[in-house]
């Protein structure tokens, strides 16, 4: 089933296994100083996460957070890159030493589409469809997209809305960026 009563869950798709987080109701402070009692997951998602992700078999770990990990945004409210990087940085661990495959991260909370490639990972940021252009982010910054262009790692920026579309096909999966007028700006194959 792809949809769960749980905050949090997990299902297979082919070839790929999708966890599904929920970075808002457990989620400390994000003026607390950053440390590992800072978490976007809370105590119990993270011991699920961590335990899951490493019992997987799984070609690809796609690993659905609505907060990004790689590329900052959205400060105030907190994420992976800026504010709960002790808690990130933990899961990337695990990641390298006890998981197998290819984990992909599909994130949000942001108006702003951005792809990270760099050192092995893997993220794409799509800007939800259907939000008005301009938006809070591009009302702010104009240049928003042009600056995280800028970051190292970023393969991918763009202010228009997309939608992220995965297709599993046997052992490979590829990525695509759909913007909200039918074009794909970006693809990536995994094999």
């Amino acid at each position: 089933a792809l949809v769960n009563r749980r905050a949090f869950y997990r299902f297979p798709a082919g070839a790929a296994e999708v966890w599904v987080l929920d970075q808002r109701l457990p989620k400390s402070d994000p003026e607390l100083p950053d440390g590992l009692d800072k978490t976007l997951l809370g105590a119990r998602q993270r011991r699920w996460l961590l335990r899951t992700l490493a019992a997987s078999d799984a070609q690809f770990k796609v690993i659905c957070s609505p907060t990004t990990v790689f590329m900052p945004a959205n400060a105030r409210d907190g994420n992976w890159a800026t504010s709960f990087t002790a808690e990130r940085d933990l899961l990337l661990r695990h990641i390298d030493r006890r998981v197998s495959g290819t984990a992909i991260f599909l994130t949000g909370d942001t108006h702003l589409t951005g792809v990270y490639e760099a050192d092995g990972r893997f993220e794409a940021r799509a800007a939800p469809i259907g939000i008005p252009t301009p938006n809070d982010i591009t009302l702010v910054d104009p240049a928003a997209a042009e600056n995280l262009r800028r970051r190292d790692g970023v393969a991918y920026a763009g202010d228009a809305n997309h939608l992220t579309l995965l297709e599993i096909r046997g052992r490979s999966l590829e990525l695509s960026l759909l913007r909200e007028d039918g074009a794909v700006p970006y693809s990536r194959s995994f094999p």
